[in-house]
């Protein structure tokens, strides 16, 4: 399964105080590869997967007005694939983020997810339902856009070790929030991720990706004690740094 989209990054430089190790944050942005609700039988019970792939998925309590069901409890869920994220990077934060159509769809309720689904159906929805491998309470909060920070999940190594995450939200709200759930409105899996720093590519004196000719002259100008071309740091630009620099040849690692 590789679905995966990345929508959307942003590159930050952060300075770690243990050895002023230098790292990359990224943020990425997944959309969902598979979409369904939790519908229920007699008004009441969530028993059943529905409405796959629907542009707009609701989630509400149940109501009933003289023993009569007025409307059904419903809950929302989505299919993430993880596969594609970098192999080295460190899980920092994660949060599900989307759009509501109204403002005024409101209410508490619950997010739950479960790690290691290949697809959704009913028993994937109970299980999350009943809680799944993390739960949290959650606000919808008056206004169109929603987010759900998952920091806890991240902390329990939750989304960790695994290459997909299924995730369910519920709102206890009985007229009901809707969750647009189609092109650039759709509900997203907001990671940020820690990356090693690259090793510098020694001898690439102007950038360019690539240890060849041109850095060689830009080596020969700065030849005695100007700091650019002193490759092995110790004070001048000689011989040895020429060594380093003839040691990197070709194109950067």
């Amino acid at each position: 399964m590789n679905p995966r989209q990345s929508i959307g990054f942003g590159m930050l430089s952060m300075l770690f105080s243990c050895g002023a190790v230098l790292a990359e944050t990224e943020v990425i942005e997944l959309q969902a590869v598979q979409s369904a609700a939790m519908s229920s039988t007699g008004c009441c019970t969530i028993a059943n997967a529905s409405s796959f792939g629907s542009s707009q998925l609701s989630t509400r309590n149940c109501q009933s007005v003289y023993m009569s069901c007025v409307s059904s409890k419903r809950a929302a869920m989505w299919l993430f694939d993880l596969s594609g994220l970098p192999e080295d990077a460190a899980l920092v934060t994660a949060s599900f983020v989307g759009t509501r159509p109204y403002n005024d769809m409101t209410g508490a309720g619950f997010m739950s997810i479960k790690g290691g689904v290949r697809s959704l159906n009913t028993n994937v929805g109970m299980e999350m339902w009943n809680a799944g491998d993390w739960r949290s309470n959650i606000n919808w909060n008056y206004g169109t856009n929603f987010g759900f920070g998952m920091t806890s999940a991240v902390n329990g190594g939750h989304l960790g070790g695994v290459d997909s995450i299924a995730l369910l939200v519920y709102g206890s709200s009985t007229g009901g929030i809707t969750i647009l759930n189609s092109g650039e409105s759709a509900p997203r899996l907001r990671l940020v991720v820690e990356l090693p720093e690259e090793p510098p590519c020694l001898g690439d004196l102007n950038d360019d990706g690539m240890v060849d000719s041109s850095d060689i002259g830009i080596f020969l100008a700065y030849w005695g004690s100007a700091p650019l071309g002193d490759l092995d740091d110790d004070g001048i630009t000689d011989s040895s740094d020429l060594g380093v620099l003839l040691a990197n040849w070709g194109p950067c690692p």
